[in-house]
């Protein structure tokens, strides 16, 4: 699941200036997709309609069950059966009329007044039209089926909506009944590390120094370590001891000749 970080509304009566924060479930549902199906009703609706407009999405977003039911409320719903799961079409009574109105060229129709008889049919075969081009949300579509607004409401778990400008002025929801779990890539290897330069370090020596004498240091002064000449320097990267070895020169540089792993006592 994701969540993302949310600013609630205030409450009624409440005049503060700060808001609660919160965290909201957010739909893992890929914006792609959602584009891909918006471009295609544009085209499709183009095509029915003769008509040319430009489109808007509202990004797909987990829907509460407490607002799905003013969401879809007498909303004409869609069930479209996908190979992958079931998706719909939700259109408020207000679109539908405007869609219906250009497709018989009314441009007084009241956005109110219910669909006839014919009205209606001719909305159900637009919709049966728009149901192939939802592949991208569910998969391949086996039926496009009439559905009660609230048993969608109750089933819907992603929403977005896809806005037609002018002359259409209207809106057309799409849901699904399922929020793809969000994709897990493979684990890192060493071959996807290989490439990565990191800084390394050898430590010849160690020592301890009261916080006095470090205070009091003064350029030509001895220090004695605690480790021996012989030991062996120690090779670390981020501070982990990684290889260690004798110490000397090659070629007019420091070097170390690896002999074993870990911390020269190991």
């Amino acid at each position: 699941m994701i969540a993302k970080l949310d600013f609630p509304a205030a409450g009624v009566g409440h005049t503060g200036a700060v808001r609660r924060a919160g965290f909201v479930r957010q739909s893992t549902f890929p914006l792609a997709a959602v584009c891909m199906v918006a471009s295609l009703v544009r085209e499709r609706l183009a095509q029915l309609l003769a008509i040319g407009f430009n489109v808007d999405v509202i990004e797909p977003a987990a829907v509460h069950e407490a607002n799905r039911r003013p969401l879809f409320e007498a909303a004409l719903a869609y069930r479209l059966h996908g190979a992958s799961g079931d998706a719909f079409i939700i259109v408020r009574p207000a679109d539908a009329a405007r869609l219906i109105g250009a497709a018989f060229a009314e441009n007084e129709r009241p956005p109110r007044a219910p669909l006839s008889e014919i009205e209606a049919l001719t909305f159900e075969r637009i919709v049966a039209a728009l149901a192939p081009d939802c592949a991208t949300l569910c998969g391949p579509i086996a039926a496009c089926t009439r559905d009660e607004a609230q048993s969608v409401a109750r089933q819907c778990q992603t929403y977005f909506e896809v806005r037609l400008g002018q002359p259409l002025n209207a809106a057309i929801g799409f849901g699904m009944a399922f929020d793809p779990p969000q994709p897990v890539g493979a684990r890192l290897t060493l071959d996807d590390l290989r490439d990565i330069e990191i800084v390394g370090a050898v430590t010849l020596g160690r020592g301890a120094l009261p916080v006095s004498t470090v205070a009091s240091l003064q350029p030509g002064e001895v220090i004695s370590l605690a480790t021996p000449l012989a030991n062996d320097g120690t090779l670390t990267f981020s501070r982990q001891p990684v290889a260690r070895g004798p110490c000397g020169t090659q070629n007019g540089r420091l070097a170390l000749r690896v002999s074993g792993q870990g911390n020269p006592g190991s």
